[in-house]
């Protein structure tokens, strides 16, 4: 009986080392990937994700939104437009659950995790959430995100999905809207389980790369991210473009706060009291709808900004959490 307890001992002590090592079995890599105008990328901050490599996707991005008609849906989809967001499958066309009359899919972008041979293992779905206001979406998210990941690392594959149903579901051309009316939609598998599509990419230094080139050998957690980086296109209900404007540069959060307190330092030793209560009542009555802005094409005050680069950095910061 003594023996058999420590062959059993002996038995659980190497499964447990082996387990172990192949946790590590697979290098992660954590990559970032801007997509739209690559002068937008310059205002963020890449020391704030230090786990991260980063690059810009090449292509124009166009993000489509459209008057609320107050009966029936809307004439084209809303979301992005544009060959990354469409052969990635966060397009108006990749909305899940969500029904072709409502929200705008992946506003924020989308987050991958590919397996060694990159193949895509995990796929964001394309509701908005965050900490505060959907705690237990995110928390979801997350989890799904930190459990796909951990099993690809210890050396697990993502079955591939045949090439004959490998389907892009938008029916117009690269670029063009989408009319509501006979379009296909996903059903929310996006392109999980497809090798992960050939976009070429510019590092920091001007070099090109391929996306599925960079993704051999190791499992890849994927962001794509935008800066404020499309041209935005906003239709009537009639689904004639009323508005377009390309995408201000944003403001980090650090940049806005500085530049506040500097001002309201500079009324101070001026003894512009007057000047200190309207900077005072000026923030605390602003309204937090930068989103809503950004979709009507209007201009955006530096709050605006500020608050827009917090809300297109979310998926950047919850994978930065995932690499610590």
């Amino acid at each position: 009986m003594k023996k058999i307890r420590i062959i059993l001992s002996l038995a659980l002590g190497m499964l447990v080392a082996f387990n172990l090592v192949a946790a590590d079995d697979v290098e992660v890599q954590y990559i970032a990937i801007h997509f739209g105008d690559p002068a937008n990328a310059e205002v963020l901050n890449q020391g704030e994700f230090p786990a991260f490599q980063f690059y810009n996707a090449e292509g124009e991005v166009i993000g489509y939104t459209e008057d609320q008609k107050l009966i029936g849906n809307p004439n084209y989809l809303k979301g992005w437009y544009g060959e990354v967001p469409e052969k990635m499958g966060f397009s108006a066309t990749y909305r899940g659950e969500l029904s072709k009359s409502e929200g705008f899919p992946y506003d924020k972008g989308a987050v991958y995790v590919l397996d060694k041979n990159g193949t895509v293992a995990y796929q964001l779905p394309p509701e908005r959430f965050n900490e505060e206001n959907y705690p237990d979406k995110y928390q979801a998210v997350y989890n799904d995100l930190r459990s796909t990941i951990r099993k690809m690392s210890r050396g697990k594959e993502e079955k591939v999905v045949k090439e004959k149903k490998r389907e892009y579901v938008k029916s117009s051309p690269v670029g063009e809207l989408e009319a509501t009316k006979g379009s296909k939609t996903d059903k929310g598998d996006g392109i999980l389980g497809w090798p992960v599509p050939s976009l070429t990419l510019t590092d920091g230094d001007g070099n090109s790369v391929k996306l599925d080139e960079l993704a051999k050998g190791k499992v890849t957690v994927l962001v794509f991210y935008t800066m404020n980086g499309a041209t935005w296109k906003r239709g009537d209900t009639d689904g004639n473009i009323k508005a377009e404007k390309k995408g201000e540069k944003l403001v980090s959060g650090k940049s806005y706060q500085d530049s506040q307190g500097e001002e309201f330092n500079k009324k101070a030793e001026e003894g512009d009291l007057k000047g200190m209560i309207g900077m005072a009542v000026s923030e605390s009555t602003a309204s937090d709808d930068s989103r809503g802005k950004i979709y009507e094409c209007e201009e955006l005050t530096d709050r605006d900004k500020a608050g827009a680069y917090i809300n297109f950095t979310q998926h950047l910061r919850m994978a930065q959490s995932l690499a610590k």
